[in-house]
């Protein structure tokens, strides 16, 4: 352990800034290792969770600190849009509950099926089976269902669910447990626009659509490899692939008459949507050189790139590229940082900031690309990737050592 930390501390002081500092940075022992710390994680706003072991085969759940009571099984924790709500499913001996935030009820059935808040999350959804039948509970219903596959979605405000279904080897959307698509070969749910409808990419024989229920609202293509919508239904982003082999970025919004479509690429995949207006980034082949697209802008991204993201209310996208030394691109102006950055790796961006934030195996780092300084904080044996928490302005993560928790923080 000695040698690994050493070794990890020889790196950071290596890389080519002025110096690595940790006056930004702090962290707090969340949990003292009092228990087997099985999992732990955060999610998108200011909340963490952990799975702890207190003795054999019994489990509790501790979210922001909050320790439920001990169970055989808890299943995946699931975080309304704003964080405001939680839920999963735990069981004891002989019967399984639905866990909250504020609530333990026994679950009806047998076996659970799944969770969803609606994306105001005001409303809670939630699936499970009896016997071989499932039944979903949704506003005070309870819809009876069957041979259902795939993801529950939820409307804006939880007024209506939809869901697919299989009609033999055929399948269809089911809105409201009463409403159903045509049969298709092949369907891609993607989500509910502002309007109560739902949006969907259905494949007739060896041809795609996008529809808005029942109505196809874009031509046809040879495939939707990539879809994304807002939150608030207000625009939809898609990466298509033409019968010709073409590859266009196209987008769906109020604003436009028609799907609006973007050049024709060899190649396009990693779509990124920004969360409120009806822009879409994706990565991009052309004439065998890889590009960044925004719209009908096109961004050199050198020899390998990561995928390009937004940062959390649109304000500048980003991404980074590698030729001998590797840089990163905000919003179109380019920032050296003189040596290597895993592309594959998560970073998150304060918006209207110069600061990058990214975890190693050890330790929480944020570069600075304004000063050319890393700020880091504590070493711990491992580290989950880091978020901007916007409401207290710092880069957060959290990382383990032995059974201990720690929250990191840098504060920007």
């Amino acid at each position: 352990m000695i040698r690994i930390l050493l070794i990890l501390i020889a790196v950071l002081f290596l890389l080519p800034v002025s110096d690595v500092l940790a006056d930004r940075c702090s962290d707090e022992i969340l949990l003292d290792g009092s228990e087997n710390l099985i999992n732990y994680g955060m999610d998108t706003t200011q909340h963490w969770w952990a799975l702890t072991s207190p003795f054999t085969n019994g489990y509790r759940l501790v979210v922001d600190g909050k320790k439920s009571a001990i169970y055989l099984e808890i299943g995946n924790l699931v975080f309304s849009s704003d964080g405001s709500k939680w839920a999963c499913f735990a069981r004891d001996n002989k019967q399984w509950y639905l866990m909250t935030n504020d609530t333990v009820l026994p679950l009806p059935g047998t076996d659970p099926g799944e969770i969803v808040f609606s994306p105001n999350s005001e409303v809670l959804c939630f699936s499970y089976k009896s016997a071989e039948q499932e039944f979903i509970l949704f506003q005070h219903r309870r819809i009876q269902v069957y041979q259902r596959t795939g993801k529950l979605f939820l409307s804006t405000g939880g007024e209506r669910i939809a869901f697919m279904g299989y009609r033999g080897d055929r399948l269809i959307v089911n809105i409201n447990g009463n409403m159903e698509s045509p049969l298709f070969d092949d369907i891609k749910p993607i989500g509910f626009w502002n309007d109560g409808s739902f949006i969907y990419a259905g494949k007739s024989g060896n041809i795609w659509e996008i529809y808005k229920n029942n109505v196809p609202i874009s031509e046809s293509y040879a495939d939707i490899p990539e879809s994304a919508i807002n939150i608030d239904g207000t625009a939809a982003g898609f990466i298509v692939k033409t019968t010709a082999g073409k590859f266009y970025g196209v987008i769906i919004s109020d604003e436009y008459y028609e799907p609006l479509t973007s050049k024709a690429y060899d190649f396009a995949n990693n779509l990124a949507l920004h969360p409120k207006s009806p822009i879409i980034v994706f990565s991009a082949t052309f004439n065998s050189s890889p590009i960044i697209v925004m719209g009908s802008t096109e961004f050199s991204c050198g020899q390998e790139n990561s995928r390009p993201f937004f940062n959390c209310d649109g304000s500048d996208f980003y991404f980074l590229g590698c030729d001998i030394d590797c840089f990163v691109n905000i919003s179109g102006r380019k920032y050296s940082t003189n040596t290597q950055l895993a592309l594959d790796a998560t970073y998150a961006m304060k918006p209207n900031n110069l600061t990058l934030a990214y975890s190693t195996s050890s330790s929480m780092v944020v570069r600075s690309l304004s000063e050319n300084k890393l700020y880091a904080g504590r070493m711990v044996e491992e580290m989950i990737s880091p978020r901007y928490n916007w409401r207290i302005s710092s880069y957060e993560a959290l990382g383990k050592i032995s059974n201990r928790l720690y929250l990191m923080r840098c504060q920007f």
